[in-house]
């Protein structure tokens, strides 16, 4: 609805669903000096126009416009309007002198699992099934018990450290940092939607281990070979084969452990990904080695009736295998700390540079998001080229495994 077509005030909530934004910020008187403001990107919220004793007319936060726990309807920022100007006079002092941001009696005792949920609903139209159902996980298992019912504008910077460090003592180094990396954008929308002034999150991570680098962890050059050879060894094949697939794929952990055989059309040598399962949102279609279709195949001997290629021990679930499986068999390894399945994408990348490939086809071959004209996506982007350089890794990957020498510089 265009706000040239309202058609009566005080606004019905038909009305102000429909408003529609535009190009720039602007506001529609309601009633008795409120206005509902609608920003560009769709967000509404309710301002008091009224004028400062020096007689100029200013504007007054009142809160988030919708129907939630944190939120006013139309009639309820009418009444909060009221409520501020007699707290300013009986508190004689002039509205302007009241806290623009403070919130209405019902956002001060708005629990954490609400913003929470809220939070999660907006990342959901961004996210992939998977990412919001582990984000979501995370949360509900090491925020929520002790942070869910507190009203997160009470809660301190010095109890959510506490929280975080408990983690960092167990050892959760990548569940710590996402977890504080999430709460920090939960509070972060509380912020825009003027519920709160204060982030406590933000600082925090100075004073916290960061999981970046053992995340991203890979051998050194003089190590190559032996990985190789120790992950082709490994007593359990299927997971011997999905050590190898990691590496010569250079896909992200995630998009091989839940990969299906219905993706695969190994005659062709091609894996194509949905784009429900890509961090990019978009399909991609991934040439196969040699090498790589013969360890299909193999791996296809150990199919059941399940389509994961790796399916994980309950059947009942119909599940893949768990995010920690791969990362688990390289610490019995010995590679604890030292390789991490993520970080098998780095030992190719830095091969391929160092080899002098070109950097279109090996940005290509991550599903890395390009800026500008190179950027235009195309699923099949550069195929024939990423197929050649697939097979040179593979070959490069049998070369390493049998002499022993390896001849790449690793950052």
């Amino acid at each position: 609805m265009k706000r040239k077509d309202i058609k009566k005030r005080p606004l019905s909530d038909t009305t102000i669903e429909a408003l529609e934004p535009e190009s720039s910020m602007y506001r529609e008187l309601h009633a008795d000096g409120v206005y509902l403001r609608v920003k560009e990107n769709g967000m509404k919220d309710w301002q008091l126009r009224y004028k400062k004793p020096d007689g100029k007319w200013t504007w007054m936060g009142l809160g988030p416009y919708g129907k939630g726990a944190h939120q006013l309807g139309g009639q309820e920022a009418r009444e909060e309007a009221v409520k501020r100007a007699k707290e300013a006079k009986d508190r004689g002092i002039p509205l302007s002198e009241l806290n623009s941001k403070q919130a209405p009696d019902k956002l001060l005792q708005e629990p954490f699992s609400a913003l929470m949920a809220e939070w999660l609903e907006i990342k959901r139209k961004d996210w992939t099934e998977g990412t919001y159902d582990r984000a979501k996980r995370m949360l509900e298992i090491h925020i929520t018990p002790k942070m869910g019912n507190r009203p997160y504008r009470t809660i301190l910077a010095s109890e959510w450290f506490n929280l975080f460090k408990g983690l960092e003592e167990k050892g959760l180094l990548e569940t710590l940092t996402k977890a504080r990396s999430y709460c920090q954008d939960i509070y972060a929308l509380a912020q825009v939607t003027d519920r709160t002034q204060y982030n406590p999150i933000n600082n925090l991570h100075k004073f916290l281990e960061s999981s970046e680098n053992e995340n991203f962890a890979h051998v050194s050059p003089a190590e190559i070979p032996e990985l190789i050879r120790a992950m082709r060894a490994y007593p359990s094949r299927p997971i011997a084969i999905g050590l190898q697939l990691l590496m010569l794929l250079a896909v992200r952990p995630t998009e091989l452990r839940s990969a299906t055989w219905s993706e695969f059309d190994l005659k062709a040598g091609l894996w194509t990904i949905p784009e429900s399962r890509k961090k990019e949102r978009r399909d991609f279609v991934v040439p196969l080695a040699d090498q790589t279709v013969k360890l299909l195949q193999e791996l296809e001997k150990y199919r059941d009736r399940s389509d994961w290629l790796f399916p994980g021990r309950n059947t009942r679930k119909n599940e893949p295998i768990s995010n920690m499986t791969f990362n688990q068999a390289l610490d019995r390894m010995g590679y604890k700390s030292k390789q991490t399945p993520h970080g098998m994408r780095h030992l190719f990348s830095t091969a391929a540079n160092e080899a002098g490939k070109d950097h279109r086809i090996i940005d290509a071959a991550l599903a890395h998001k390009v800026k500008g004209v190179e950027g235009v996506y195309n699923k099949a982007m550069y195929l024939q080229q990423r197929r050649e350089l697939a097979q040179w890794w593979a070959d490069q990957v049998d070369v390493l495994a049998v002499s022993g020498i390896a001849n790449i510089q690793l950052a």
